[in-house]
């Protein structure tokens, strides 16, 4: 496993965590707190769930070398 591959599994790890744990990120966070003011609770799961659904999807990608970063 190299190094890209390894942090694409950690961002990829996190991201399943927090979307486990989004309730409780919602509500017991400053910036949850602030996303379900702008766009109530049920709009502000569904916009956090897509943006960690992103996270993950980003994660995969670097484990399976799709994306490929610069190295210098």
């Amino acid at each position: 496993m190299n190094e890209q591959q390894l942090i694409g599994s950690i961002v990829a790890l996190l991201g399943g965590l927090a979307w486990y744990h989004r309730r409780r990120l919602l509500e017991q966070t400053r910036k949850g707190r602030r996303l379900v003011e702008w766009c109530g609770f049920d709009r502000a799961r569904w916009v956090f769930g897509a943006l960690v659904a992103a996270i993950v999807v980003f994660g995969v990608l670097l484990v399976c070398e799709v994306i490929r970063p610069r190295g210098g």
